[in-house]
């Protein structure tokens, strides 16, 4: 399954989201990790308001999945500074990645 195909048979709403709330509580109820990832995906450095793109994915995230579970952070393009990170951290997150491996899904999720 590619990328664009996820994209397309997942799209719902405005803005497009990938997933919709009931498949991320879904996954969340089966054990699946829930990270923000920022609220338009521009890279942090470079991004408008950074507080924004910090709290607004992790707070509908936690509202979606009725928990405060939200605590991991993955830096839109890999794009941070250490005043970044500082900041997600005193915006509660614990956990911050950079970058992404490729991965293959065993089987797809409804």
């Amino acid at each position: 399954m590619s990328c664009r195909n996820c994209v397309s048979r997942w799209r719902v709403g405005v803005p497009a989201q990938m997933l919709a709330a009931e498949q991320f509580r879904r996954l969340f109820r089966n054990g699946v990790a829930i990270a923000a990832h920022g609220k338009t995906h521009a890279a942090f450095p470079v991004a408008r308001d950074v507080a924004t793109e910090l709290l607004q994915p992790r707070r509908v995230l936690s509202e979606i999945l009725a928990a405060d579970a939200i605590c991991a952070l993955s830096f839109p393009h890999g794009a941070y500074t250490p005043e970044i990170a500082r900041q997600a951290t005193r915006e509660g997150h614990q956990l911050m990645s950079r970058r992404a491996r490729s991965f293959r899904l065993s089987r797809a999720v409804d």
